[in-house]
């Protein structure tokens, strides 16, 4: 598909966004339960099996420093889920399995499956909004408590992407101006109600380093570059294997969902591969000038890079091509 081709869909699909949007806001209360602290954990995973965790509330965070598992000279993930999802959920098992093939990394998961399992505009503008504060203490208490900021990776899908967002923000915030999270990545973060004039997007202000990945973007996910990067395989939407043929779906039907949720098995593939013996999600910007070649999408994305780029995957696992992938739509 052409570039022109594949704008003038994104303004379709921006449309009836829009009218999905207001009917979704109608569809539900404006009267929300307030979340506390205490129904957001922190699971510490150390494996081998998904079952190897502990569980921390959210003012603890510097407690799993002492856990005898974690790894000081290591870095350390921490993985939000999205909306209606839980760590029981197929991608926080897919995230945490792919970790745990690796021991070279610490990884945290959020917990935040009370706040999520309600209607989405009270878990987008309400619950997210009580979480964002006390995540970021928290993650400011692990930098307190010893862990080298760069050292810190926050990775959220969908839902949980803006809420990594919107704890950047306020982590900096918190800390009077002087902390930022220095590398955020996001998988597919979600749109709708997050746009100018009401609650503010994931951006790469959030961050030192924002990676985005979009894998249903002009309707599950914003269709413009939020981060520093972006990434849009297979353009970004429709992905291939997943039935597509409406643009009119809500958020659990198979035809949007499924090309959502490619954002986190591309992610946990690129996890998985440690030894780099596998082929690599490889992208090419929009744009290519003389000097510029092929990076790598997913966990080994370098931070020296900015832009649009674009690949190819298979249509089922394992979804990385390699060079094979390399494309520009």
């Amino acid at each position: 598909m052409s570039t022109r081709a594949m704008m003038l869909s994104k303004v379709l699909k921006l449309s009836i966004f829009l009218n999905f949007s207001v009917l979704l806001v109608f569809q539900v209360s404006f009267v929300a339960a307030r979340v506390e602290a205490n129904e957001t954990k922190l699971i510490f995973y150390y494996g081998p099996e998904f079952t190897d965790s502990q569980s921390y509330e959210l003012t603890e965070a510097a407690e799993i420093l002492k856990n005898p598992h974690f790894h000081q000279n290591q870095e350390t993930h921490i993985y939000l889920h999205g909306w209606t999802e839980s760590q029981n959920s197929t991608s926080t098992h897919t995230i945490v399995d792919a970790y745990l093939k690796r021991r070279d990394l610490n990884l945290i998961t959020v917990d935040w499956a009370k706040a999520a399992d309600v209607g989405y505009f009270e878990a987008a503008a309400v619950n997210i909004e009580l979480i964002a504060p006390v995540l970021a203490d928290s993650i400011l208490d692990l930098y307190y408590a010893g862990i080298d900021r760069k050292d810190l990776r926050v990775v959220g899908h969908s839902l949980g992407g803006q809420l990594t967002g919107m704890t950047g923000r306020n982590v900096l915030k918190n800390s009077n101006n002087i902390i930022q999270i220095y590398r955020i990545d996001l998988l597919d973060p979600a749109w709708p109600l997050f746009m100018p004039g009401s609650i503010p997007s994931v951006n790469k202000s959030d961050a030192e380093f924002v990676q985005v990945i979009h894998t249903e973007s002009g309707t599950f996910s914003p269709p413009l570059p939020l981060g520093h990067v972006d990434f849009y395989p297979n353009g970004g939407s429709n992905q291939p294997g997943c039935t597509n043929g409406t643009l009119f779906y809500s958020p659990n039907s198979s035809q949007g969902s499924c090309s959502h949720h490619r954002s986190w098995h591309f992610w946990a593939e690129s996890v998985e591969n440690v030894n780099g013996t596998d082929p690599k999600f490889l992208a090419l910007p929009l744009i290519s000038w003389p000097d510029t070649g092929p990076i790598e999408m997913g966990i080994n994305c370098p931070i020296n890079v900015e832009g649009s780029y674009f690949l190819t995957t298979n249509s089922e696992y394992p979804f990385a091509k390699g060079e094979d992938g390399l494309a520009s739509f």
